[in-house]
């Protein structure tokens, strides 16, 4: 998100100058850019002359975050109701100065002021995951709104599987890969013998001929879980991990693998 000269100097305004805003001293106008990736002391700045008036400061640290996330992050805070009083206000004087740039400030069906506009890159969060990593997955399958995909070698974690199971009879799309070998015949849970999309790859009906070794799960297109834990009793016992990514670029880009995948292969 890209704001020009001029905006910055009217934004710097709005923030320090007329109001606004509520007032914000320096100490806390630098803890309001450290939230949004700065990592100043307003003390040692004060000592060695270098906060310089709250405007300036002001400015300048708008100037090192323009053109990044921590700008949109730091408009929709400033319109966020947690954190003000007369949230339409502020976002109505914001939108005065974002409308030059081609950005606007809307809230949503959640009441929930957001930016708008140009596009500009969405931020990615990763959650490394190395303990109770079963209930962990099962709390994100739970919080899935339209559609669980899930590609691993296999599943024979019931918890897991009542988990998914559930939200199958909710209405959300469940989709299932796993291995065609043994220890799926053996110990795999039975999904064929429900009504869930249900796929079994093996080198003698895969394009690929070998193995399917993936081990991710994509929750509504912008999120996804993928690690060395197999979705099994026995990695419970193991020294394993899950990162949680969340972003919808990540998540289209493993859905695209997730239809890859199934190609050309009959669901059980």
């Amino acid at each position: 998100m890209n704001l020009s000269a001029l905006s910055i100097s009217e934004l710097t305004d709005k923030i320090t100058a007329d109001g606004t805003i509520n007032y914000l001293t320096g100490k806390k106008l630098t803890q309001l850019f450290n939230s949004f990736g700065s990592r100043d002391d307003y003390d040692t700045l004060i000592k060695e002359e270098k906060f310089g008036s709250r405007a300036t400061y002001t400015k300048n640290k708008l100037q090192e975050i323009n053109g990044t996330i921590h700008l949109k992050n730091l408009l929709e805070y400033l319109v966020d109701e947690r954190n003000t009083d007369n949230s339409e206000s502020v976002a109505e004087a914001l939108n005065k100065i974002l409308k030059y740039d081609g950005f606007c400030l809307e809230k949503g069906l959640d009441n929930i002021y957001r930016i708008t506009g140009t596009d500009f890159p969405e931020e990615i969060k990763v959650n490394p995951v190395f303990e109770d990593i079963e209930k962990e997955i099962i709390q994100h399958i739970r919080s899935a709104q339209f559609l669980v995909w899930v590609a691993v070698a296999w599943i024979t974690s019931r918890p897991i599987a009542e988990a998914l199971y559930n939200q199958h009879k909710k209405g959300v799309n469940i989709r299932i890969i796993v291995n065609d070998d043994q220890l799926t015949k053996t110990n795999g849970i039975k999904f064929e013998n429900t009504t869930i999309e249900y796929y079994k790859i093996s080198p003698l009906n895969a394009s690929y001929k070998n193995t399917m070794h993936h081990k991710f799960c994509i929750i509504d297109l912008k999120k996804v879980i993928t690690g060395s834990f197999n979705w099994t009793n026995k990695a419970n016992f193991n020294n394993e991990n899950i990162s949680v990514i969340e972003q919808r670029e990540q998540g289209e880009a493993y859905a695209q693998e997730f239809l890859k995948l199934i190609k050309d292969i009959e669901r059980k």
